[in-house]
Parts: structure tokens; C-alpha cells; sequence
């Protein structure tokens, strides 16, 4: 719906996702904080999330909006392949970086937590009103 995709490219409020990991070897790969008026759900929605290690452990497949219509959560697909065997949760979006390599015109999200950690938290059941890239794909 039209209204959805004007949603989708709007900027998500994430002023309370401020660095939460410290050091990070994003920051050697050409990464730096992405400005908040770029962090729309079309750029988050498939983003890679990594360990401030640097290791790939996750996909943001949704956003959990609350009753302001902000972002609050991003829903991740923790492991699996090729959406087989993944472990899918929310984690609140002050608990995240998000992070911008213009010249790569890359989106990557630092998570302070490892797979292990992550796979061990409750899997996410939607109860909130959600977006994620199947919210504009034509039907």
C-alpha cells in the first residue's frame, strides 16, 4: 500500500541508538555512524548485524514500531542458512549501533552480544505492529 512504502523510506527515530559497543573494527573498514535522517527502514530492513568483533552473526528482517510509530526494536534472524535453522529476536534499538560505509553503500548493525547469547534469548513472537521488506513487496 501506498501508505506503507512512504512509511518504509521515512527516516526511523533512533536517537536513543547512540554507541553502545565502544571499540569496534567497523570503524577500520570504512564505517561510521550513520546520520539518523538516513536510517530508514529500507536500509535497515536486511542489514547484516555483527559482534563488535566483527563477526556476522545476524539479519534484520523487521522493525518493531511502538505506539508513536518509532522504532523500538529491530527483529534479527540470529544464524541459520538461507532462512533454515535461524533463531529470530528482538533486541531493543538503544542496545545497537548502526553504522554507514558510504563509499560501499553499506548498512551494518553492532550488536554487544554474541550468537550464543542472542540464540539463548526468547524467540521473538510478533504482538506489535511491525515493518520489514515483505510490507512492500508486491503482492
Amino acid at each position: 500500500n501506498t501508505q506503507d512504502r512512504a512509511q518504509m523510506s521515512a527516516p526511523v527515530d533512533n536517537a536513543a541508538a547512540t554507541p553502545a559497543t565502544g571499540d569496534s573494527t567497523a570503524a577500520e573498514a570504512g564505517f561510521a555512524p550513520m546520520p539518523e535522517q538516513d536510517r530508514t527502514a529500507d536500509r535497515l530492513t536486511g542489514a547484516n548485524a555483527y559482534t563488535p568483533e566483527g563477526e556476522d552473526i545476524a539479519t534484520v528482517s523487521e522493525l518493531v514500531l511502538d505506539e508513536d510509530g518509532v522504532t523500538s526494536q529491530l527483529v534479527m534472524d540470529v544464524g541459520g542458512f538461507l532462512g533454515m535453522g535461524s533463531h529470530t529476536v528482538a533486541i531493543d534499538i538503544d542496545q545497537v549501533d548502526i553504522l554507514w560505509n558510504d563509499a560501499e553503500d553499506e548498512v551494518r548493525v553492532e550488536v554487544p552480544l554474541s550468537e550464543v547469547r542472542l540464540r539463548a534469548m526468547p524467540k521473538y513472537q510478533q504482538s506489535r505492529s511491525v515493518m520489514s521488506d515483505r510490507a512492500c513487496s508486491p503482492a
